[in-house]
This record gives structure tokens, C-alpha cells and sequence, in this order.
């Protein structure tokens, strides 16, 4: 049950970013990927407990992700206004 109820979190969390990047100006795509930077920065540094390699990989899928999420969102605007 407990993962079912992380999954939800996650998936709220990105319709929540998805709808913040469709509707807010362009230039709010790089707040929620300079947050989760600065988060697994602190975690790497607070609770340095696995290896140096992972954690710089779950950094760079997190950050492709939100990037793609803001490019696919900004992408949908000027469809939608052309």
C-alpha cells in the first residue's frame, strides 16, 4: 500500500508542475528542476549514505525529466495559440 500511495504523490506532483509550466510564463520551467538540484544536492551532502555515480544519475534522469515536462508544456502553449 505504501507504494501505491508514493506513486499517487509522484503523479500529483507532475500534473501539478505540468499544469504550473502550460499556464505560467516560460521562464517557470527552470524553478522546479533548480529545486529538485538543490534537494539531491543537500541529500548527496546531509545523508551521504550510497555511492557518488548514483546519486549524479538520479540527478541527471530527474533533471531530463522536468526538463522534458517544461519543453513538451511550452511546446503544447504555442500549438494551442497558433
Amino acid at each position: 500500500m505504501y507504494n501505491f500511495k508514493g506513486a499517487i504523490i509522484i503523479i500529483a506532483l507532475v500534473v501539478i508542475i505540468y499544469l504550473l509550466d502550460y499556464f505560467l510564463p516560460k521562464w517557470f520551467g527552470f524553478i522546479p528542476s533548480l529545486a529538485f538540484l538543490i534537494y539531491m544536492i543537500w541529500i548527496m551532502i546531509g545523508h551521504g549514505n550510497g555511492s557518488i555515480v548514483g546519486s549524479i544519475i538520479v540527478i541527471i534522469i530527474g533533471e531530463m525529466i522536468l526538463v522534458g515536462m517544461w519543453s513538451g508544456a511550452v511546446r503544447s502553449r504555442e500549438r494551442r495559440r497558433k
